[in-house]
């Protein structure tokens, strides 16, 4: 038995194209994980520039704040540079900050202070400049405070002064300075924090998410489904040696020695699970190196679904080896089972935007079982414990599958 396993392993590993299509798969989804997820965050988001033409102290916090939108990545480039990436629709518009912006802040004026510009037609101009407008409500309303302050404590003072000679109550007022920093000394004292805490839930299983999803999840659902269309494409491609032997007439020959079947079985099956297991290793290896914030225990938890997505995929090909006579035959099957289950995962990830009777059918599909599994994982508090269970079940079902389809095929050759 453990000369006919090393025996399958090295057939496996001898043959060329099998390497051939497993170092191409790394490298495919290396350059995939770096293309796709370098920056993914940003491209998620609405482009847009900013011109700042005060270049004071007050503009400049000013885009410092608009840069720390989540809904924005902000390009800050010269007017003909901007100009340019607004006519090709590269950025949703360009915010200019007037020379003068400081003093008319300071002054407490509201309008004229920044200008958009963005193309004809465009509807989210009003929703992005509102967006824009958010961070300058404060500097406005602490000068617009300022002046009133300033108001009221000028006829006081010298109401003190007249009625009442005590220096302790003159010294009640602030300066203009010790009430711009007492106001914003209390914007940011937690008794004064009216932020909404919000908490990411999953319905199902009612427990929140460790990090909130942000923009770029997406992106990394998209190479997680393609991960699933390069696992089937391995798994195939090392499983069409059985279908070889099967054309070959290398299978019955087999049959007439002392050998068992299930031996025959079980040394493929530990050989196709050593290959796969290196395999998700390099993946999960790759993973980790574009995905932040992942421990080793969530490390070793994306590598067990990876590795029982990969071990039932190449189970079910070798179902497809046994039911296929030719090789032609086998890759054309399996080819179209590859496509159809990848068109179904990225449906799957289309769910809450796209209403279709199709979305029943993706539930029973591992590929999406591998692209919600690996995001749970990843970016939600869940264990993938679920998806572990799903796995087992469909990998117990084709293992009976297998079994029964060599019965039959046995029993036919004994007649």
């Amino acid at each position: 038995m453990t000369r006919l396993f090393f025996f399958r392993l090295k057939l496996i590993l001898a043959d060329k194209l099998n390497c051939f299509v497993i170092l191409f798969s790394f490298v495919l989804f290396l350059l995939l994980m770096s293309s796709l997820s370098f920056g993914a965050e940003e491209r998620s988001n609405v482009p847009i520039g900013i011109m700042d033409l005060d270049r004071s102290e007050t503009s400049k916090v000013l885009v410092e704040k608009i840069k720390k939108i989540p809904a924005f990545y902000v390009y800050e480039e010269g007017e003909k540079e901007l100009n340019r990436l607004l006519l090709r629709e590269e950025i949703s518009g360009i915010f200019i900050i007037k020379e003068g912006f400081e003093d008319s802040v300071n002054k407490g004026f509201t309008e004229k202070l920044v200008m958009m510009k963005y193309l004809e037609g465009n509807k989210s101009a009003k929703v992005l400049s509102d967006i824009f407008a958010g961070p300058m409500l404060y500097p406005i309303s602490l000068a617009k405070g300022l002046k009133e302050y300033e108001a009221l404590k000028k006829p006081a003072l010298g109401n003190e002064k007249k009625e009442i000679e005590n220096s302790e109550i003159q010294n009640n007022w602030f300066t203009g300075q010790e009430y711009v920093d007492y106001i914003n000394k209390l914007s940011k004292a937690s008794d004064f924090d009216f932020a909404f805490d919000i908490n990411m839930v999953d319905l199902e299983s009612g427990e929140g998410a460790l990090n909130p999803l942000g923009n770029s999840v997406i992106y990394f659902q998209v190479v997680f489904g393609i991960l699933g269309m390069l696992i089937s494409f391995v798994a195939m491609y090392i499983t069409v040696g059985a279908v070889v032997e099967k054309e070959q007439g290398l299978d019955a020959k087999i049959k007439i020695t002392l050998l068992k079947p299930v031996y025959l079985d079980l040394s493929y099956v530990l050989a196709l699970i050593t290959v796969l297991s290196g395999f998700s290793v390099g993946i999960t290896f790759i993973l980790g190196r574009f995905i932040d914030n992942l421990t080793l225990e969530k490390k070793v938890t994306i590598f067990v679904v990876i590795f029982l997505y990969a071990v039932i995929m190449g189970m079910w090909f070798m179902v497809l080896g046994r039911i296929s006579k030719k090789v032609s035959r086998y890759q054309i099957l399996g080819t179209l089972s590859i496509l159809l289950s990848g068109v179904f995962g990225f449906l799957s990830m289309l769910e809450g935007l796209i209403k279709s009777r199709l979305h029943g059918i993706t539930i029973l599909l591992p590929n999406r079982w591998l692209i919600e599994g690996i995001t749970d994982i990843a970016f939600r508090s869940s264990r993938g414990y679920s998806w572990f269970w799903r796995l087992l079940l469909l990998g117990g079902v084709l293992i009976i599958i297998n079994w029964f389809v060599r019965k039959i095929q046995n029993s036919c050759w004994r007649r």
